[in-house]
């Protein structure tokens, strides 16, 4: 924790931004450096913020598209769904591989079973 906490006051130091937002694994703040990325400096990792602007965008442009008269929105539907839970089976698996917390390793394959029968239903 002392570390953590001496690297974040070297990064200020460094003319780093400590920003009023929290990494989303592990809850430490965010930096940004002076290229303007950010970056969280406990677990060393990028971090990509999407406002709303954003979202509202991609929500129109998928929206513009015209569905075919073939084209059950359902399948579309459980399809895309299929993709985003199988990346999240693998993300998990990651994690579980990096991880030596027997309590988290369990709670990251509690999340890997739910997925899976999911995707029976789904399927």
């Amino acid at each position: 924790m002392k570390d953590i906490t001496n690297k974040m006051a070297e990064l200020l130091r460094s003319g780093n931004t400590m920003l009023n937002k929290a990494c989303p694994k592990c809850n430490s703040p965010i930096f940004k450096n002076k290229k303007g990325e950010l970056f969280c400096p406990s677990c060393n990792r990028k971090i990509v913020i999407i406002n709303e602007d954003q979202l509202d965008k991609s929500n129109t442009d998928n929206k513009k598209k015209p569905l075919s008269k073939k084209e059950n929105p359902n399948e579309d539907l459980f399809s895309k769904t299929k993709i985003i839970l199988e990346a999240k089976i693998d993300h998990l698996i990651a994690e579980i591989e990096e991880e030596t917390q027997v309590d988290l390793i369990l709670r990251y394959l509690k999340c890997i079973r739910e997925i899976f029968e999911i995707l029976k239903i789904i399927s």
